[in-house]
């Protein structure tokens, strides 16, 4: 992340801190705004690229075959690999279900076999709620300094220099 985000404000460092921060915070400004309007239009339930992930999944499960042994719980067969499947508690003995939040390919065949909607058994995360809840705050727009509100006091300035040698 901290990558992604250093390449985003690569032009910014290199001026004043003030035009920095400043370049920063519109850059937040408008891309928060942007990612809200994506959100707000968008019509499903899980996010798109997790939604492309749980089809990849789906076509790769059919390879698998569920027994069911009791309640929500299944022994998922292919060839000669097994795993126990547990659809109440969102577990898989892959571990990649509990790991990542999304269905693995032994539980989607699970689903399947029971006729059900993969959406119930993805991680909240990965649903428009929470995507939408994370840009519903709003950065403010900023009046420039010539519109800042005047104060008596003195304005701050760095502190000296010691040891410099001046000529």
């Amino acid at each position: 992340m901290s990558e992604s985000f250093n390449s985003t404000i690569v032009d910014a460092r290199e001026k004043p801190i003030v035009t920095m921060l400043e370049e920063i915070r519109v850059k937040l400004m408008t891309r928060w705004a942007e990612n809200r309007e994506l959100g707000q239009n968008y019509s499903g339930l899980i996010l798109p690229r997790i939604r492309f992930r749980l089809e990849k999944r789906s076509r790769l499960a059919g390879e698998w075959r569920p027994y069911w042994s009791a309640a929500q719980k299944y022994e998922v067969i292919n060839g000669l690999d097994k795993f126990s499947v547990d659809l109440g508690t969102h577990e898989c003995s892959c571990r990649m279900w509990q790991m990542s939040g999304i269905p693995c390919v032994h539980a989607i065949s699970c689903i399947k076999f029971n006729g059900l909607e993969l959406e119930p058994f993805v991680d909240g995360c990965y649903k428009i709620e929470a995507y939408l809840r994370c840009y519903e705050s709003i950065i403010q727009p900023l009046n420039g300094p010539d519109l800042w509100e005047r104060t008596s006091h003195p304005d701050v300035m760095p502190p000296p220099i010691e040891g410099l040698v001046t000529s």
